[in-house]
Formats: structure tokens, sequence, C-alpha cells
């Protein structure tokens, strides 16, 4: 997933963070589909007001939040942006309507759509970041034996004389 960053440059939600976890994990629930249809939307001669519609359904559907959510079947989801779609074509000019390319541009969001929330179907992606977590966090809380313990088995102890 990608934003504006304060010089008004793209990057990608997985760039954030220092550690490599969160950025591993931020990395599993964005989406390269966001920067294809960015670029393909931009690539046609659509209206301004098209390619704002365009984003605005690009941007919704490819939150995060799409994917961690606890979806039995995706056809709801898919269904919704059907209609966020159709919807969208009332907004833009007689112009974009003709042009070949919004079809394109539409077929595309559908399919990267279907696939991108897809991994949410019964909650799969929000459980597997759940079980990495616990999984994380029990291997970091190990410290091994305490300081006192090591030092007082240190060196040789003769049987007889307190050791």
């Amino acid at each position: 997933m990608a934003f504006e960053d304060e010089h008004g440059g793209m990057r990608r939600i997985d760039q954030d963070f220092s550690k490599e976890d969160y950025r591993f994990k931020a990395k599993i629930i964005s989406s390269e589909y966001k920067e294809q249809i960015t670029s393909l939307i931009n690539q046609y001669d659509f209206s301004q007001s098209c390619k704002i519609q365009l984003m605005n359904i690009v941007n919704v559907a490819f939150d995060p939040n799409a994917m961690l959510a606890r979806n039995e079947s995706v056809l709801p989801r898919k269904l919704s942006l059907q209609i966020a779609m159709n919807l969208a074509v009332v907004a833009m000019d007689e112009s974009d309507v003709q042009n070949a390319g919004l079809i394109n541009a539409m077929n595309a969001i559908e399919d990267a759509f279907g696939d991108f929330v897809s991994r949410s179907i019964g909650g799969k992606e929000r459980d597997n970041i759940t079980k990495q977590e616990i999984s994380s966090n029990s291997h970091q809380s190990y410290s091994g034996l305490p300081q006192d313990q090591q030092q007082e088995r240190r060196g040789f102890r003769l049987p007889g004389r307190g050791g």
C-alpha cells in the first residue's frame, strides 16, 4: 500500500517501520495491485473527475483493513465494489464512458480486488499475523538462566568443601 509522504512522493506503508518484523507484517497486508492500477489509470486519457472517481475506489478497495476483515465470502465485497464502480460512471464525462480504457481499468480493479480480498476469507490473514506475533513474543521473552545461578556454578568445586 502506498501513500503520500511529507514531500509529495509516494511511499509504501512497509517502509515506515524500522523493525524488520513490523516491516514484514506491513508488507503482508499491503498490496502492489494499488500501485499497478494507479499506473494503469494514469496511462489513459481520462478526465480529471474520472481519475478522481477511480482512484477513490482503488484507495477504499485496497485498504489493508479489507484484507484483515473476517469475511465468510468475498461475493458481498465484490458486489459492493461493482456498485461503487457503476455509481462512479454517473460522475464521469461521456468521453470517459466511451473510452475503451475505462472497461480495461474497471476490469483490472475488479480482478485484482478479488485476489486481494480473498485472503480475508475466514479471517486467515488476521489469524496468521496474530500467530506470528504470539510466536515472536514467546521467543523474545526467554532470557536464559538468571545471572546469580550462572555465577554460582562457575569454577571447579571439590566434593565435601561446600560445593
